[in-house]
């Protein structure tokens, strides 16, 4: 009798082992894939911040850029020398009332 129960207690103990092991594999299966789309989720994340960091610099060097070209224009067209610059200056203007 007592070696039947034995038995029974061990295909009891092999069949809850291998349920046990089906839930842990699945499990494993859950956690896998959790990671690998928090992996994913971090590759693109990368992906869009070295995007915005290219732009900034883009468009911080395209204002330096512009800011040069729009300071080379206006110079030229500024006048050098006191005389001229005294001849443009706004003369005050009495307005009459």
């Amino acid at each position: 009798m007592q070696k039947k129960l034995e038995e029974q207690f061990a295909v009891a103990r092999g069949g809850l082992q291998q349920v046990g092991g089906a839930v842990v594999r699945e499990r494993h299966r859950d956690v896998q894939d959790a990671l690998a789309a928090a992996q994913a989720q971090e590759r693109e994340l990368h992906r869009e911040y070295d995007a915005w960091k290219l732009l900034l610099a883009t468009l911080q060097e395209s204002e330096s850029t512009q800011g040069a070209h729009l300071g080379r224009a206006l110079s030229a067209r500024l006048p050098h020398s006191p005389h001229e610059r005294r001849r443009l200056e706004p003369r005050h203007v009495e307005h009459q009332r």
